[in-house]
């Protein structure tokens, strides 16, 4: 079985079907595309992954447990993490800070922690929210407030809070969208750089060059549904995928986005 695996979720919105079946596989190592039009169920199936909806049928299962029906923070605890398109940082918070909130197993969480040992799980903190900042090049940025970085930044800081959680699986949500040319290298560079490290990750995704560039196994969904899987250059030329993108039967990569 794979590291984790999504096994014919199924997910209603009153008479509207979000998710019809739908099944992915993530191994470690490899960055897994999942690629789909506008509501093609891409959102409503990371939110089921990671437990902020619950699933009307189907199952999640990680390293081989079933783990469908648990709560966000007790996915994050396992190692299930996840970005967000609309990003979701502390704005008027430092960008030290905003990494620090995400850090997961925090001793302060728990009451007796919090009474005798806060400074130094504070300073401990610190100092790996620090090591986070420089391992994706932010370490320069750490005093400065989330709002003031620019929108390539921003993205890099939300990935850096999920680094900070140890997660094993990272699901991000369009992390490129929006970003300049050198920008787009940066973010591709770091996540390049962590699935050779044995991270498992999946984008979702509408640039077709990082699709194409950056992963290794892509997924296609359309109206809740697996159409198509296989590796870039034999989802960019599936008949089902351009004929959902473009609206014809034809060769050639589609424009999405």
């Amino acid at each position: 079985m794979a590291n984790l695996a999504v096994k014919g979720v199924r997910k209603r919105f009153g008479g509207l079907v979000a998710l019809d079946h739908a099944s992915i596989e993530l191994d470690s190592g490899r960055i897994t595309g999942l690629i789909g039009p506008n509501g093609a169920g891409k959102t409503t199936l990371y939110n089921v992954m990671t437990g902020f909806l619950p699933a009307d049928g189907g199952d999640v299962f990680y390293k081989g447990e079933r783990v469908t029906d648990l709560a966000p923070v007790q996915l994050v605890h396992r190692g299930i993490c996840r970005s967000f398109q609309d990003l979701r940082l502390f704005l008027r918070l430092s960008v030290l800070d905003n990494v620090m909130a995400a850090i997961s197993h925090q001793q302060g969480e728990r009451l007796w922690s919090a009474i005798f040992g806060g400074r130094g799980q504070e300073r401990r903190n610190r100092e790996r929210a620090m090591m986070v900042l420089d391992k994706v090049g932010l370490a320069d940025r750490a005093s400065d407030l989330a709002e003031d970085l620019g929108l390539g930044e921003q993205k890099v800081l939300c990935l850096a809070r999920v680094l900070a959680t140890d997660a094993d699986v990272m699901l991000l949500d369009e992390p490129t969208s929006n970003l300049d040319y050198h920008e787009m290298k940066r973010m591709f560079d770091l996540i390049n750089g962590l699935a050779a490290q044995g991270k498992i990750i999946c984008i979702v995704e509408h640039n077709v060059e990082l699709i194409v560039n950056l992963c290794h196994y892509v997924y296609a969904l359309h109206l809740g549904r697996n159409i198509a899987e296989g590796t870039p250059q034999e989802i960019v030329k599936n008949p089902k995928v351009l004929s959902v993108y473009l609206g014809e039967r034809r060769e050639g990569v589609p424009e999405w986005g």
